[in-house]
């Protein structure tokens, strides 16, 4: 967005730098972050994370939201505490699909990549689970979604409570 900010003002003569402009929408973004309504992406999003919590499955979620916006979110969807990792745009961690995060994951659970499941609804996220070898399962219940990420995933679910039973 500081990219586009600043290509808008440099075509009206006005150079600012795009540091400065992150940091201008970044704060904006966080100012107002508060003022949004956060929704689950699915309905069943708590009750199926409190159900792979329940047969001890350990969870992680990994996003390029910032640290701020993503613990509103969670704290909203009552689903903060589900999770044993959490990674967001800090700045500091390399973004998907760099398999950073997930290699940090599975150091951290002793887990081996190929144990773990990445779902997913983003060729991004399907790039980032075949980048550290982890089993890729794309979510989409729209058809033109699932013919998009259905190349690049090891399944598709059209729900997030078919995951339940692809697990069992």
């Amino acid at each position: 967005l500081a990219q586009i900010l600043q290509a808008f003002l440099q075509e009206r003569g006005c150079a600012v730098s795009l540091v400065t402009l992150e940091k201008l929408v970044l704060d904006s973004y966080n100012g107002c972050a508060h003022l949004g309504e956060v929704k689950p992406t699915c309905p069943e999003l708590p009750a199926v994370l409190q159900s792979l919590k329940t047969k001890g499955k350990k969870l992680g979620l990994v996003t390029t939201d910032n640290p701020k916006l993503s613990a509103l979110c969670l704290e909203k969807l009552g689903i903060s505490e589900l999770f044993d990792h959490l990674y967001t745009d800090d700045g500091n961690l390399p973004v998907k699909p760099d398999p950073g995060c997930a290699l940090a994951f599975c150091d951290a659970e002793g887990l081996t990549a190929h144990r773990v499941v990445m779902v997913g609804d983003t060729l991004t996220d399907m790039e980032f689970a075949r980048n550290a070898g982890l089993k890729a399962i794309g979510l989409a219940s729209r058809a033109e979604n699932r013919a998009s990420l259905a190349p690049h995933a090891d399944r598709m679910i059209g729900t997030l409570s078919e995951l339940l039973e692809i697990l069992e």
